[in-house]
């Protein structure tokens, strides 16, 4: 009787160990990936925030294996969710962005209050990345779900002042997780960004504040002009003339407005000809005409003599 049982323990266990074979076979490597340390922040580093993760792997793709049981027996395989291009969701943005702030670095609503608005559009830097390969496998035990887990991902920064892409790097993490903890996929791209963090070209553009210069115009030339007493009673006396003479110019073209509208006979306008009289035409004052000239002449600074 013993016999029996130890054979049908031995067919049991090489049951599953074929299905184990089975369960694995095609399944993605789990890569080991170097946990740097951050170096230290700027010492006055830019804003920067996490915009997005997206997927370079397509819908379906495996990824690993799904295993259970006390001995996490293999039972199939694990595959990707989002689509190729798709933004990957759920908690991984709040962990990255986590740990910029670990690290010192200024992120939008880093203060946790509730009445500051963490927009995006507050940032100078944008930070993204490209999820390049994944593995993931995952145990589901009775004392809960444990996983482990390798990520590779192609960062890009981009700068809001100049619209370009000023960092480009590829860096991937590692991590494992034990039963009720969180998903190592999590921790493993924590890793990811820890490792680009360790990069003295990526805490160089962060620090970088060398901005355009500001335009710069030419000066205008500035000539300033004094006026004397005697100027100012000069252009006084100018300008009494010029009105008189403006003023006769005027009565003369509405006395010969009445001319042609009449319709014979004078004009009922006051002290305007007729019909065929001659229009009077004030004469030219001599003595007039030569101040005039003469004020004009002070105040071009022009010597008229007398």
């Amino acid at each position: 009787m013993a016999q029996v049982n130890h054979l049908l323990v031995l067919r049991l266990l090489a049951t599953t160990l074929a299905l184990s074979g089975c369960a694995t076979m095609g399944a993605p490597e789990l890569r080991t990936f170097e946990d740097r340390k951050p170096l230290a922040a700027p010492g006055e580093p830019r804003q920067i925030s996490v915009t997005r993760l997206v997927s370079k792997l397509p819908t379906g793709h495996r990824v690993g294996t799904s295993s259970g049981g006390l001995l996490c027996v293999p039972q199939g395989p694990m595959t990707w969710r989002p689509g190729l291009d798709e933004a990957v969701t759920g908690e991984v943005i709040t962990v990255l962005r986590d740990e910029l702030k670990k690290a010192g670095y200024r992120v939008p609503g880093q203060s946790g209050s509730l009445f500051e608005e963490a927009s995006d559009g507050q940032a100078d830097l944008l930070l993204a990345g490209a999820i390049k390969t994944v593995t993931l496998n995952v145990c589901n035990g009775p004392q809960g779900r444990s996983s482990e887990s390798s990520v590779e991902i192609e960062w890009q920064l981009y700068e809001r002042r100049t619209r370009s892409v000023i960092l480009t790097a590829m860096t991937g993490g590692t991590a494992k997780s034990n039963p009720g903890g969180r998903e190592a996929s999590l921790d493993a791209t924590a890793g990811a960004l820890r490792n680009l963090l360790a990069q003295q070209t990526f805490v160089a553009a962060v620090g970088s504040t060398v901005r355009a210069a500001d335009p710069v115009y030419p000066s205008l030339p500035l000539t300033v002009v004094s006026v004397k007493a005697s100027d100012t009673a000069a252009a006084q006396q100018l300008w009494c003339p010029l009105r008189v003479a403006a003023d006769g110019g005027a009565r003369r073209r509405r006395a010969a407005r009445s001319v042609r509208r009449g319709a014979g006979g004078r004009s009922k306008g006051r002290g305007h000809p007729g019909p065929g009289e001659p229009v009077r035409r004030r004469r030219a004052d001599p003595a007039a005409a030569g101040h005039l000239r003469r004020g004009a002449h002070r105040l071009l600074g022009v010597d008229s003599g007398r």
